[in-house]
């Protein structure tokens, strides 16, 4: 993923965080972080 650098950083730290900020909740079971 990290090979070449992203066009757009913003959008691809965003979606990153997006997918860690989705899954680590479900883990923990609870809806906030």
């Amino acid at each position: 993923v990290l090979l070449r650098r992203p066009a757009d950083p913003i959008g691809f730290i965003a979606e990153w965080l997006t997918k860690y900020v989705v899954e680590v909740p479900r883990r923990n079971g609870n809806g906030g972080h």
